[in-house]
């Protein structure tokens, strides 16, 4: 733990955006925001986000992505030349950070919304041919499902706040093999995603089912004390994952990857939902060298 901040993959906390290393990140991502001239989410800002009084900068992006960015950047250590994969980018200044850090040449971002300069989106949703040319980095027009592009290609692969806005679970699960089939052996992928700890649709655990690959470093599933996003219709929060490709990926077998029974469990008073198997691999990542033994289960079909 350096300067606050958590190393790994955990839920997003207010106080590492005010740390010193996400308030230097964000400062420089709020210039590319004014720079490219992106929307201005301020005033839905100040309604679902408590803390955003203490953000001043105009025009500033969506809030939740003032730990998002940071996160993805900091646990990606990111090096000028890295071949880098955006998945679902959107309009948003994190592109032109990537462009910027290790060159638009070296950056692809994936959308299936491609918008010319006259078409309206909602929030930073779509991509547009200004920004492509202003920004200069390679734009493909692709579905997660089945991302347009070889395997074992990129360095470092992002997905941020995408999941949740995909409604069918069965293309977003399949849009986490296909990141894990881009990425190098040796490469980080790294997902942000909203989720809701009374009821989620999207479990932290769901990336290594879906992925087969390992967390780097650590995986704290520890529910927040204080929720990260005020909704019109109750609270949410978000988890950030950082996850490594080794030379041999898991095999993950259907018995994993079927639904099957649920169970309830309480943490801290509040009810979350997940299945058997989830469960069973929850606990493994509590012990001893928890990845391992996880990698070592699925291999050997173990989780009922």
């Amino acid at each position: 733990m350096e300067d606050g901040i958590g190393r790994g993959s955990r839920y997003a906390s207010e106080n590492e955006i005010f740390s010193e290393i996400f308030m230097q990140i964000n400062q420089e991502l709020l210039l590319l925001n004014g720079e490219f001239n992106l929307i201005d989410h301020t005033e839905l800002n100040n309604k679902r986000f408590e803390w955003t009084g203490r953000i001043t900068e105009k025009p500033s992006f969506y809030a939740s992505r003032f730990w998002e960015y940071p996160f993805a950047i900091i646990e990606a250590e990111l090096q000028q030349g890295m071949s880098c994969a955006d998945i679902g980018c959107g309009t948003t200044p994190f592109t032109a950070y990537l462009a910027k850090t290790v060159g638009p040449k070296n950056v692809y971002a994936f959308d299936n919304d491609h918008l010319d300069n006259k078409q309206t989106s909602h929030f930073a949703f779509g991509v547009r041919d200004e920004f492509i040319n202003k920004v200069g980095f390679n734009f493909v027009h692709s579905n997660i499902d089945e991302i347009k592009f070889e395997d074992n290609s990129f360095d470092r692969v992002f997905c941020l706040s995408v999941l949740e806005h995909i409604e069918k679970p069965e293309i977003w699960k399949k849009g986490l093999t296909e990141m894990a089939r881009i990425l190098k052996p040796g490469g980080r992928l790294i997902i942000t995603f909203d989720t809701n700890i009374a009821n989620p649709q999207i479990l932290p655990v769901d990336m290594l089912i879906y992925t087969g690959l390992n967390p780097l470093i650590s995986f704290n599933i520890n529910l927040p004390t204080e929720r990260f996003v005020r909704m019109e219709n109750g609270y949410i929060d978000v988890f950030g994952i950082v996850l490594r490709k080794s030379d041999s990926m898991i095999e993950l077998n259907s018995k994993v990857k079927s639904e099957i029974n649920e169970c309830t469990i309480q943490k801290n008073n509040i009810p979350v939902i997940y299945k058997e198997s989830e469960m069973q691999i929850l606990k493994d990542l509590r012990r001893k060298l928890g990845a391992w033994r996880i990698f070592l289960k699925l291999l050997l079909q173990k989780y009922k």
